[in-house]
């Protein structure tokens, strides 16, 4: 009898390990927040000819979120770009002629998230019982465009998208910001 009890106890005791277990790595992946970074370019551009560039300054929308200063982040975006660009030796002008010309475009869109856990309840091994989590957050993409001709060419564009941490400290989404433009412009020049 006894070696059956101790039989049922370590099978608790294993359970409930598991289900820590479960917990501390979705714990781990929440707090994973990778930036996804793509790159594409025009094959047929000679990037070697570039050397200066300025902003391009047409307007692109920007997100509608709370607590959200479009001022904040353009100044940010900007001197992550500037900074990039400059320890690659491209010099940045107010006023053509330039080489190229940068633009960037943002868009925040709601996704749902789906997480599933499993437990167990029942006498000895227990009846597996899955739980689900569904929540909503804010996903956010930034679009870099590197364009020649005016602004009429599009040659490279780079891409970064990432769950939105809106609650984070103006210094955390800075970080965030510059890790970003940094991973999108070591791909430029191709």
């Amino acid at each position: 009898m006894r070696g059956r009890d101790l039989r049922r106890s370590d099978r608790r005791a294993r359970s409930r390990l598991r289900r820590i277990a479960s917990a501390l790595a979705l714990a781990a992946l929440a707090a994973c927040t990778t930036i996804s970074v793509s790159t594409e370019h025009d094959e047929k551009a000679d990037f070697s000819k570039l050397e200066s560039w300025r902003w391009h300054d047409e307007p692109s929308p920007r997100p509608d979120l709370p607590g959200f200063d479009e001022a904040v982040f353009d100044r940010n975006l900007r001197a992550a770009v500037e900074r990039e660009l400059a320890a690659k030796g491209y010099v940045r002008r107010d006023q053509p002629p330039t080489d190229f010309e940068v633009g960037y475009h943002t868009a925040v869109e709601s996704k749902m998230d789906y997480q599933g856990t499993r437990d167990y309840y029942g006498y000895a091994t227990g009846t597996p019982i899955d739980r689900p989590s569904v929540g909503e957050y804010l996903e956010g993409t930034l679009l870099l465009d590197v364009s020649i001709d005016g602004g009429t060419r599009l040659i490279w564009r780079g891409q970064a998208q990432a769950r939105l941490y809106v609650e984070g400290t103006e210094a955390e989404r800075r970080a965030r910001l510059d890790e970003a433009v940094h991973r999108m412009l070591s791909g430029f020049p191709p």
